[in-house]
């Protein structure tokens, strides 16, 4: 005659399917041990093994891929002066001469200030003006040389080209999560200062690492347009 016995209490019954002291399912005197599969809501799959003292394992399911945010070169206007394109360079050059004319004018002064007849630099003010405007040319041309483009206000942003011009441009696009318009953000204290793709709906949590690779040479997508 078959039996069936409780793998807890280990009692044997033939005409039961539950233990009625337990009130777990009976196995053959063979079975090893129970083994149930509990379906979560789609996300998870809980298996409890054994006698249900043991390790719950939780197998994660894959997440789901979110949609994608396509970005696009809306504007491209490149920065002439008298129809010469602008270099990156320039930057460098205008930014140094003032910062080294301020720094000779400021130790001239100084080695002047003992003597009597030193007078007050009646263009103290302009040449202040004109070391911020350096150090602002200076700046931009280093962030320029290392990362290729640099964000400004208004959702414009200034790009460096393989051949070294530099272009005006408004980068944008669509959100993948609630089709907003999107824009380039650059946050973070001066140290950790990184650029982001954000959304104009949702900039706290619809935002994603700008990759300034995506949109391809800005040179060429400006010679394709013409």
């Amino acid at each position: 005659m078959s039996y069936l016995f409780c793998p807890e209490c280990k009692n044997k019954y033939k005409t039961l399917d539950l233990c009625p002291e337990c009130g777990i399912p009976l196995l053959p005197p063979t079975a090893p041990h129970l083994q149930q599969y509990i379906k979560g809501h789609g996300n998870q799959t809980i298996q409890i093994g054994g006698d249900n003292k043991g390790d719950i394992i939780v197998h994660q399911l894959a997440p789901q891929e979110r949609p994608t945010t396509l970005i696009q070169r809306q504007t491209i206007k490149p920065l002439t002066i008298g129809g010469t394109p602008v270099k990156n360079w320039w930057l460098f050059v205008g930014g140094a001469i003032p910062i080294i004319a301020d720094m000779l004018s400021i130790i001239e002064f100084f080695q002047k200030l003992p003597s009597a007849t030193a007078t007050p630099n009646p263009y103290g003010g302009l040449l202040i003006y004109a070391m911020l405007i350096g150090l602002f040319l200076f700046i931009s041309a280093a962030i320029l040389q290392r990362g290729r483009y640099m964000t400004l206000p208004f959702g414009r942003t200034v790009e460096r080209g393989n051949d070294g011009n530099l272009y005006l441009t408004q980068i944008g696009g669509t959100c993948g999560l609630c089709n907003a318009p999107v824009r380039i953000k650059t946050v973070g204290p001066s140290e950790y200062r990184q650029t982001l793709v954000t959304c104009t709906n949702n900039p706290d949590q619809h935002r994603w690492d700008f990759d300034r690779t995506v949109l391809g040479s800005v040179e060429e997508d400006y010679r394709n347009r013409q």
